[in-house]
C-alpha cells in the first residue's frame, strides 16, 4: 500500500510549478462562418507567434497558475466555386490572460496541462480577395476594433533539464466583438452578413524556467 501510495505521489507530483517563459509557434486552422447563411463556410490556415510569462497563483496550490502573453495571428479563410473565389487574409495582434492547470505529472520527465484563457485582439491588417478584386478591410468600421477570444487548450510538456522544457499544445478559440460587429462582408453580392471565426490551433513552445 504503501508502495503504491509513493507511485501516485511521483506520477501526479508536487513539485513547484516555477515561473516560467515561453516562446511559441504553430499553425491557425481557421473556419469562417456567416450569420442566417448556413451554406456558407470558408477555411484557412495561417501561422501564430507568442511569448507568454506563467508564475504561480498561490504557494500552497502549485499546480495553479497564472499567464500573460502577447500573440500575433494570422486568421485566413477561403471559399468559392467554379465562377467566383473568395478569400480573407488578416493578421491580429493581441494579449492573453490565461489560468495553467497542471493534471499529471511523471518522475519530473512529463506532464499533462490545460488551460484556459482570454484572449484581446485588435486587426494589425487584412485584405479580402473576390476574384481579382482586392478590398482593404483593416480600417473597415466592421472590422477594426477589439475582439475578445475564449480559448481552452492541453498541452504535454516535456523537461530537457532543470531550465528548459519542451511542449505540444492545442487549443480551440472563438471570437467574441464588442466594439465592432466581426465583418459585414462582401459575398455572394451581398455586404450585410455578419463573419463568426472560430480556430484550432497546434503549437510547439520552447519554455524557460526562471531562476526563483
Amino acid at each position: 500500500m504503501k508502495q503504491f501510495l509513493t507511485i501516485l505521489i511521483l506520477l501526479f507530483g508536487m513539485q513547484t510549478f516555477s515561473q516560467e517563459i515561453s516562446f511559441s509557434a504553430g499553425s491557425n486552422n481557421t473556419e469562417f462562418t456567416l450569420d442566417d447563411n448556413d451554406s456558407f463556410e470558408a477555411n484557412g490556415i495561417g501561422s501564430h507567434f507568442e511569448i507568454t510569462y506563467a508564475t504561480p497563483i498561490f504557494k500552497k496550490l502549485k499546480r495553479i497558475s497564472y499567464s500573460l502573453g502577447m500573440n500575433l495571428n494570422e486568421y485566413n479563410a477561403m471559399t468559392g466555386d467554379l465562377n467566383n473565389l473568395y478569400e480573407w487574409q488578416t493578421t491580429h495582434l493581441g494579449v492573453k490572460n490565461g489560468l495553467n492547470f497542471r493534471f499529471l505529472n511523471i518522475f519530473d520527465l512529463f506532464s499533462l496541462n490545460g488551460y484556459a484563457a482570454i484572449n484581446l485582439s485588435h486587426i494589425l491588417n487584412g485584405n479580402q480577395k473576390i476574384n481579382s478584386q482586392v478590398f482593404d478591410i483593416s480600417n473597415h468600421p466592421e472590422f477594426k476594433g477589439l475582439t475578445l477570444w475564449s480559448e481552452l487548450g492541453v498541452s504535454a510538456k516535456f523537461n530537457f533539464n532543470e531550465d528548459v522544457k519542451l511542449s505540444f499544445g492545442y487549443s480551440i478559440s472563438e471570437d467574441y466583438s464588442f466594439s465592432s460587429t466581426r465583418g459585414q462582408v462582401f459575398y455572394d453580392g451581398t455586404n450585410d452578413e455578419n463573419v463568426r471565426i472560430k480556430n484550432c490551433r497546434f503549437t510547439l513552445s520552447l519554455i524557460y524556467l526562471l531562476k526563483d
